[in-house]
């Protein structure tokens, strides 16, 4: 025990949340961390009213189709919660006993397992979806547009569902406004993106899909997650350097490069792919729907840039407000 106490020697910025956690007043405590859950909250509602009234405008079957996706997300989003909570409640007895390794061994364990699962899934429910969205209430006008709906999101299954799995974990360590940033920035630029896909971009049902997929996706999540914890991991060399005379942005510089590094890596990635892929998709949803016409591939990369440098100006102001902190 010993030992495992040893590991957060040093570590300020653990003691103090450690502090704050356990002997710390109770009342401000569930302010603090019930307020950014509740804003939260509010922003994904704010969100589900803004997709249906975006949806709503293609016509009342792809209202329909909507709801008859929406089990699909629910349970993708049930498994990453029965990961998440359960394993949160065992981390914030161990952060109690300030054990940090067995905590962090927690953590893997549950990401991985709802990856895994929700990669297996995901796989059959791409394998499986006609007789999915019949199995769900799709009828034959319906069902064209629950498939073009429910295509992205499955592929991107894991991600969604590892995002449930890191915010309670986030909350039960006391981080719920880590975690409402987390939840809430996809929220907020899906509202944004959703009109430009359906509308602008003219991919109908398909759009509302690939949009809510892209937001709600980890791309930016798990970034912001593994950069947090990066600079937690080197806060008391960072305190040093503060104490040295080192000013914020120079500290934050090297942390800011690596994330617009990583997101600028992301976005090559995801142009070679929608290069690669373009022809192949135009003749799916071509055979789904006869007339489709989908937006050019240099389109679609034009708006991923602007999503990549939305990321990183976000990245930057997390990064540099976490340092000052």
């Amino acid at each position: 025990m010993a030992d495992e106490a040893s590991t957060t020697t040093g570590n300020t910025k653990t003691d103090a949340a450690f502090v704050e956690m356990t002997p710390a007043p109770l009342g401000p405590l569930i302010t603090r961390m019930s307020v950014p859950a509740v804003i939260a909250n509010v922003i994904g509602v704010a969100y589900n009213l803004t997709d249906t009234f975006y949806v709503g405008r293609l016509g009342t079957a792809a209202s329909a189709a909507s709801g008859v996706a929406m089990p699909v997300m629910v349970a993708i989003q049930a498994f990453g919660l029965l990961f998440g909570a359960g394993a949160g409640n065992k981390i914030a007895v161990l952060l109690g006993k300030k054990n940090m390794t067995l905590a962090k061994k927690l953590v893997t364990t549950a990401f991985f397992a709802a990856f895994a699962i929700s990669v297996v899934l995901g796989a059959a429910g791409l394998l499986l979806l006609h007789p999915l969205a019949r199995a769900l209430g799709s009828t034959p006008t319906i069902e064209p547009l629950a498939i073009k709906y429910l295509t992205p999101l499955l592929w991107v299954a894991p991600l969604y569902c590892s995002s449930y799995v890191f915010d309670p974990v986030l909350r039960f360590q006391g981080r719920a406004k880590e975690s409402m940033i987390g939840i809430g920035a996809g929220a907020i630029v899906n509202i944004g993106l959703e009109p430009v896909f359906i509308f602008a971009l003219h991919l109908g049902m398909f759009g509302a899909g690939l949009a809510t997929a892209i937001c709600e996706s980890l791309s930016f999540f798990l970034l912001l997650i593994s950069i947090l914890l990066l600079i937690e991991k080197n806060r008391y060399k960072n305190d040093t350097l503060h104490q040295l005379g080192y000013p914020d942005s120079r500290i934050a510089l090297p942390y800011q490069t690596m994330a617009v590094v990583v997101d600028v890596l992301v976005w090559l990635a995801a142009c070679v792919v929608t290069y690669l892929t373009y022809p192949i998709v135009a003749r799916i949803m071509a055979t789904i729907s006869p007339g489709f016409e989908p937006a050019g591939p240099g389109l679609l990369m034009l708006s991923s840039f602007v999503l990549c440098l939305l990321f990183s100006l976000i990245h930057i102001w997390l990064i540099r407000s976490k340092i000052r902190h």
